[in-house]
């Protein structure tokens, strides 16, 4: 009789009983986004624009001039803190990284889509190496 009465109590309590609060709840709150790393530049914009609170700002695109698919760079903000898109094919730092070939550039040809708002800028840079070592 007595574990019957137990129980019984233990029942009622869980459907009345209120749980605690917990303060700061909101803690555990998560936002996940999707984006595509570009495949062989080593280094790109998406990862500063993850850390400084942005959105990915180097995407997949599917409207390219020749191949299926085209990099788009954009420059995002979120009000206060501007984010322009880079992606860069090797190491800017070291040197390392990047194209090789074994002749001497005669030109430089490629496909851009620009937008450059007024009292905005574009730049592109190419940096050349000769056996390791930038020229």
């Amino acid at each position: 009789m007595k574990h019957k009465l137990l129980f019984s109590i233990g029942i009622l309590f869980g459907f009345i009983g209120n749980s605690q609060t917990v303060p700061n709840g909101g803690f555990e709150n998560w936002n996940s986004s999707v984006y595509q790393f570009p495949q062989y530049f080593w280094m790109n914009s998406n990862l500063d624009a993850i850390t400084a609170n942005l959105p990915p700002n180097v995407l997949k695109v599917t409207d390219p001039q020749q191949g299926t698919y085209a990099v788009k760079m954009q420059t995002v903000t979120n009000g206060s803190d501007t984010l322009f898109g880079y992606i860069v094919n090797g190491d800017p730092n070291s040197g390392a990284g990047g194209i090789a070939y074994n002749q001497h550039p005669t030109a430089l040809t490629g496909f851009y889509k620009n937008n450059v708002m007024a009292g905005d800028t574009a730049i592109m840079f190419v940096v050349f190496k000769q056996n390791g070592t930038i020229v």
